[in-house]
């Protein structure tokens, strides 16, 4: 018997590999993750019928297993929400407090037979991201509050920045649907608050402080190059194999890789990395909130496929 682990002895070791690959820039450069929960669960299966007992019976089923938690931006020295910005093209965007911005990209089972893991579901991402958030602040007193994107009304761009360099770490939605307005009149005494909620429609960029026209990988949550002008990076899914993945010099092609989920997670237990989960997981889910008065946090879930392993 030994001794109760305490979180600081944890660490994310390693997420997949290489400077393109989105989880490890993800854990490695782009972010430090502050939080890690690991969840399995197994589907029963009712064997009722096969015994005589006064209780139903059950054995157990198929598991699948996913890692979520939370980091901070950027790893090195995580900003205070503050230095965040919201500009859109048309629509309130002003006296505002903080935005989130989270990406799904669903699990798609392909649990298949005769793959070595018969025990475990396996999974891949989708290919498009459904791309949702919201933005809120204060009522101003000059400034009337928009509302909600009309059956005939035109889209919105929309630029989310982490930062306020030239080019900014952040992301760009082509075009955003205004899906809800709550607008909050205090009448003793509160200031007056509004929030908007809204989905992406089309495309969504990431781009990084790396420079104008730079290739390199900056400091963005994910590793973005700067494209031209505001859009940056047009994101698609993960890269959840190890086959090499490429955009079209126009950005408008992506060729994909062979489609087999391969992306190693290495959660460490205790510092001598005797104790730990490991297994082939790709991310699923990220939440980006940057907050005036916090610093800037990423949530994450990372969607596991076939087997973990615990030591």
């Amino acid at each position: 018997m030994g001794y109760q682990l305490t979180g600081h002895e944890g660490s994310i070791a390693s997420w997949g590999s290489g400077a393109g690959d989105w989880h490890n820039h993800f854990v490695a450069t782009g972010t430090a993750p502050i939080s890690c929960k690991i969840s399995e669960r197994t589907e029963k299966v009712n064997t009722t019928g096969s015994i005589t007992s006064g209780a139903y019976g059950f054995r157990g089923g198929i598991r699948s297993w996913d890692v979520s938690g939370e980091a901070l931006w950027p790893r090195a020295n995580p900003y205070i929400g503050t230095l965040g910005s919201v500009t859109l093209s048309s629509g309130y965007a002003i006296q505002l407090t903080g935005w989130s911005l989270n990406f799904d990209w669903t699990p798609l089972e392909v649990t298949g037979l005769n793959t070595g893991d018969a025990g475990w579901r396996a999974f891949r991402p989708s290919f498009k991201a459904m791309v949702s958030g919201s933005f809120r602040g204060f009522v101003d007193s000059a400034t009337a509050i928009t509302n909600a994107t009309a059956y005939d009304g035109s889209l919105a761009t929309a630029t989310f920045k982490m930062d306020n360099g030239t080019f900014g770490n952040g992301f760009y939605c082509a075009a955003i649907v205004a899906e809800s307005v709550s607008q909050d009149v205090s009448l003793q005494g509160a200031l007056q608050t509004v929030e908007y909620t809204f989905t992406a429609s089309g495309d969504v960029y990431a781009s990084t402080d790396s420079g104008n026209g730079s290739t390199t990988f900056g400091n963005n949550i994910l590793p973005a190059a700067q494209g031209t002008g505001t859009n940056g990076m047009k994101l698609s899914f993960p890269t959840y194999d190890t086959s090499t993945y490429s955009w079209a010099a126009n950005v408008t092609t992506f060729t994909q890789g062979a489609g087999t989920p391969n992306k190693t997670l290495l959660v460490n237990l205790n510092s001598a990395g005797s104790k730990s989960a490991t297994g082939k997981a790709w991310l699923s889910r990220l939440g980006v909130t940057c907050e005036a008065n916090q610093p800037i946090k990423v949530a994450f879930t990372a969607q596991g496929t076939g087997a973990l392993t615990r030591a």
